[in-house]
């Protein structure tokens, strides 16, 4: 059987690098690399300029308005035109964010909305997600925010997994660190959170294992994947966009 490389990406929204939820995110993506043949790279938001969606529904379509093609391109030039390429590549992604009243942090908010060119492009149809967060209480909206992650990739297309429940969930504060008027900004305490690691071990693994079987189906189809897609699944041929033949944009 022919060795194929599966490529996992891991994404941490926190606006704190190197903290946390980071810490989170590459706990799961030391647990992907045990799996055979996987590959991983992380990237922090923070390190990126991201400006807001606008909805302007350009990626829906190329911009050339006769032809009405389809498009997949994003018309704001920032630094998410450094990102697009690593999820393309990527055959899993992990997404980690603290939480922040009960969902995600504004910076994975933003990002999760620019994620709609790829969607229209047909990027994200045979990948693989799975979510961690880490909020400073031990019950304190982890759940929510991983189900809004999941449920942002699974409406982009993208097929979600758990690993643990609904994916890795952690602490950082009292007993285990400091309250948050009192972190000193170097503290990660969630490594001491035995449910954390274990959580994010398995949403690593899990991701990395159904990535590799996808994968290695997608291999074994061949032509027949290809045929399959051309017809059912983004991008569709311009002909079978009828149903969109209104004036979004």
């Amino acid at each position: 059987m022919e060795h194929l490389t599966i490529n996992i990406l891991g994404v941490s929204g926190a606006h704190r690098k190197a903290r946390n939820s980071s810490f989170m995110v590459q706990e799961a993506l030391r647990s992907a690399e045990k799996v055979k043949g996987v590959e991983t790279q992380f990237i922090e938001l923070a390190d990126f300029k991201i400006e807001y969606c606008r909805h302007c529904n350009k990626c829906i379509f190329s911009h050339d308005d006769t032809n009405r093609k389809h498009g997949g391109n994003c018309i704001i030039k920032d630094d998410m035109q450094k990102i697009y390429p690593l999820l393309e590549e990527a055959d899993g992604i992990i997404f980690g964010s603290p939480v922040y009243v009960s969902n995600v942090s504004g910076r994975m908010k933003t990002f999760m909305d620019r994620l709609r060119p790829l969607a229209f492009k047909g990027t994200f149809g045979f990948k693989v997600g799975g979510a961690v967060s880490v909020a400073l209480l031990a019950f304190g909206g982890q759940e929510v925010t991983n189900n809004i992650i999941l449920g942002a990739f699974h409406i982009l297309e993208g097929i979600t997994v758990s690993g643990m429940a609904t994916g890795g969930a952690g602490y950082s504060g009292p007993p285990l660190g400091p309250r948050g008027a009192d972190d000193d900004g170097k503290n990660i305490a969630v490594k001491d959170d035995p449910y954390a690691m274990t959580s994010a071990m398995m949403v690593g693994r899990k991701v990395a294992e159904t990535a590799k079987v996808i994968k290695y189906g997608i291999h074994a189809l061949g032509a027949e994947f290809n045929d399959l897609c051309s017809v059912y699944h983004f991008p569709l041929k311009p002909e079978e966009w009828k149903r969109w033949n209104i004036n979004l944009i």
